[in-house]
C-alpha cells in the first residue's frame, strides 16, 4: 500500500519531535544515505556531529547543514 502526502507529513513531524534537541554522531556523513539521514536529522532540530574521513566533502556536508539553519559540526 502506497503511502500517501498525509502520512508522510504525519511520520516527519513525529521524527521532528523525537530528534529536536537530541545530540547524534553519524560516520560516513560526506556522501550518500548517511548524508541525506545526517541532513534530515539537523532539519529534525538534532545536533549532529560528523565523522568522515573526506574532510572536504565532511566540510561541504555541515555547510548545507548551517545552510539550513541546523546545528553541527565535523570532527576528525
Amino acid at each position: 500500500m502506497a503511502a500517501n502526502a498525509s502520512d508522510h507529513a504525519a511520520r516527519e513531524k513525529n521524527m521532528i519531535g523525537r530528534l529536536a534537541g537530541k545530540t547524534t554522531v553519524i560516520s560516513g556523513c560526506a556522501a550518500g544515505m548517511e548524508r541525506v539521514t545526517f541532513l534530515l536529522f539537523a532539519k529534525a532540530g538534532a545536533y549532529v556531529a560528523i565523522i568522515d574521513i573526506q574532510q572536504a566533502a565532511g566540510r561541504e556536508t555541515v555547510g548545507m547543514s548551517h545552510d539550513a539553519g541546523a546545528r553541527s559540526r565535523q570532527s576528525r
